[in-house]
């Protein structure tokens, strides 16, 4: 039951961080379709660049939220 701290810090740190990485909603959605599409079809359709950087964008978020998780986690054993 240690890992419960771990995903309360884990939450509380992406609900924290996610204004200031996406701003809204709606940038988030798109962040994630940019993930989720392969990058051939993006640089094919000249969107490489802004997609590199959505999708950099959304993976430092994610880690860090996973990773603040893991440390509360790793702290409490």
């Amino acid at each position: 039951m240690e890992f419960i701290p771990g995903i309360i810090a884990g939450s509380i740190v992406l609900g924290l961080l996610f204004v200031p990485f996406f701003g809204n909603l709606e940038q988030f959605v798109r962040c994630i379709g940019f993930v989720i599409r392969p990058d051939i079809i993006n640089l094919l359709t000249g969107g490489w660049g802004e997609e590199m950087m959505a999708e950099l964008r959304f993976w430092v978020w994610l880690g860090l939220g996973v990773g603040a998780g893991v440390l509360v986690t790793h702290l409490l054993r």
